[in-house]
């Protein structure tokens, strides 16, 4: 997958695509900018729907979710947002008669929800999402698939009452672990295929200690050493400035490289 801005890259991807797989169609798609994405895992049974997590993306949407770092419960969400999303995933399940897992990838732009893609299926996230409920997630989805109610379960004591995902009294980050010290010399810029190849995962009660140890468990050091470096392309240099501000407010040295070597 790549995103493309022009005609002349549109054109040299389509003759790459149709070298690499000339049977196979190629699929065009809007990009959606400025965006945010949210991966929604539950469980349906027909009837009831069981919330497994609703994860919010650091990265930006673009960036593929194997990718990103996810945070649980969002964090930026209102609720009024959190509730929209409940219903449209209910509101997709019942409509592909999904009995079991369904995962559900949405962008969010300007408070406005989006789908990206649905899955009747599971997801590489929902054993992130059963640490974090300390509910077995792919157990329950499979009773569910056997043909048990998420209500006859709860009775039979083998699904506690699980939490609202809203009401989890902590913060929980899943971490991409990205191979690029195994393979020198390599893009390391993020996009739309994935490059991850594990991932480390915790919970704090502070969003930015968690960010910070998701970080380490990811292969990343963190500097103590206050200096930030903004390399955008200049349709993405206005939306830094508000960020660089925050840096500069926090103590961080954005002088430029040549600067730095002279003094």
């Amino acid at each position: 997958m790549e995103i493309v801005y022009s005609d002349t890259n549109l054109a040299r991807y389509i003759e790459t695509a149709t070298i690499a797989s000339p049977d196979r169609p190629i699929l065009v798609d809007q990009f959606l900018e400025d965006a945010l994405e949210v991966d929604v895992d539950a469980i349906y049974d027909g009837e009831e729907i069981l919330f497994g997590g609703i994860l919010e993306h650091i990265e930006e949407a673009g960036v593929h979710s194997g990718d990103s770092a996810c945070v649980m419960p969002p964090h930026t969400l209102s609720d009024e947002l959190v509730r929209t999303l409940v219903d449209y995933t209910k509101r997709i399940a019942s409509a592909l008669g999904v009995r079991g897992l369904i995962h559900v990838q949405y962008a969010v732009r300007e408070g406005t929800a989006f789908v990206l893609e649905a899955n009747p299926r599971a997801s590489r996230t929902v054993p992130f999402c059963s640490k974090v409920l300390g509910v077995p997630l792919a157990k329950v989805a499979t009773w569910v698939m056997l043909g048990r109610s998420l209500r006859w379960l709860r009775d039979d004591g083998l699904l506690p009452e699980t939490p609202h995902i809203q009401d989890i009294p902590y913060t929980a980050v899943k971490e991409a672990v990205l191979p690029w010290g195994r393979f020198p010399g390599v893009d390391t810029i993020l996009g739309p295929e994935m490059r991850f190849d594990r991932r480390g995962d915790g919970d704090r009660r502070r969003l930015r200690k968690r960010l910070r140890q998701s970080a380490g468990r990811g292969g990343y050091e963190a500097s103590c050493e206050r200096i930030d470096l903004h390399s955008l392309r200049d349709a993405d240099k206005e939306g830094i400035v508000e960020a660089a501000k925050q840096l500069k407010t926090l103590g961080f040295d954005s002088t430029r490289p040549t600067e730095r070597r002279r003094t």
